[in-house]
């Protein structure tokens, strides 16, 4: 007769699950056996009041458990995991730049140690936003709270300043002159630095100090400075001629000859025409004349 001997020598499987660990959401966790072989004796040792033969318990109490399993054959396995408590807030810091012409807005981020799940940001003019770098028009305080992975909450805050400096323009209103020419107008009002774009009427555009109209309507001029700010003067080119305007005088005809004839207060860009008695004509300024 005869027979075999096998060698059993294998220990059980199984290992510890963790749920998770203590923390701002969960102040009891589950520990549990994965892969566990039927007929396996189950044996815990760890703070608190452990179930030492459960396959699954729960706890508030924070330590090192050990878990040791013992097969049919003897042959045993053993497994720690340590548990603890995970209850520090996240560490963050809200960054963001300043608000200025060129671009208008700025989004906020959050630097932070830990992965953020949640968002809640308020801020001026009824700001709300839920998500994680929002984006902003306005200056003022903006104010964050976070929720970190581990359910811990951090709050904090951030002073957005409006960096934007707007130039000043004013444009008078133009009339046309009476020979139908173009008129050039110009700024009486604009800061330094600033640039001016002019539009009217029938698409005009001009990218000039000054510009020369011939169609009456509204026009718009658009200063705009250095860091991109920009700001606009409306204004009318008016097609009612205005004469222009000056005054004259003269002196007595004496024996002593010619007397002047003078016109004061003429614009610059006027000229200047005389007309008399028997067929005088000149455009000097003073004009002298011996006709009464």
């Amino acid at each position: 007769d005869s027979f075999t001997i096998v060698l059993d020598t294998l220990p059980p499987s199984g290992s510890i699950n963790l749920s998770s660990q203590i923390n701002c959401l969960t102040e009891s966790v589950t520990l549990s056996i994965e892969n566990l072989d039927a007929a396996t004796s189950v044996v815990w040792n760890g703070p608190g009041g452990v179930d030492a033969s459960a396959v699954t318990f729960n706890t508030t109490d924070i330590g090192l458990y050990t878990l040791t399993l013992e097969a049919t054959n003897g042959c045993t396995r053993e497994d720690e995991i340590q548990l603890f408590y995970d209850t520090l807030s996240p560490d963050i810091q809200i960054l963001g730049d300043p608000i200025t012409c060129d671009a208008g807005k700025t989004f906020l981020r959050i630097d932070s140690d830990r992965t953020i799940i949640a968002y809640d940001w308020i801020g001026p003019q009824g700001f709300e936003s839920t998500d994680a770098e929002p984006l902003i028009f306005a200056q003022g305080m903006y104010i964050v709270e976070v929720i970190a992975i581990n359910g811990c909450v951090s709050i904090d805050s951030i002073l957005v300043e409006d960096e934007r400096v707007f130039p000043e323009i004013e444009v008078d209103d133009f009339n046309l002159p009476c020979d139908g020419a173009e008129e050039k107008v110009f700024t009486s009002l604009m800061s330094e630095g600033a640039s001016v774009r002019w539009f009217g009427p029938n698409d005009f555009f001009a990218n000039a100090d000054t510009a020369l109209v011939i169609d009456a309507g509204e026009y718009v001029a658009l200063a705009i400075n250095e860091d991109g700010c920009t700001a606009t003067d409306t204004f009318l080119v008016v097609d009612e001629p205005v004469p222009p305007i000056f005054s004259g005088f003269s002196e007595l005809l004496l024996c002593l000859g010619p007397v002047p004839l003078a016109a004061t207060e003429v614009e610059d860009d006027r000229s200047l025409l005389w007309l008399g008695p028997n067929g005088f004509i000149s455009e000097d300024n003073p004009a002298c004349t011996d006709e009464p």
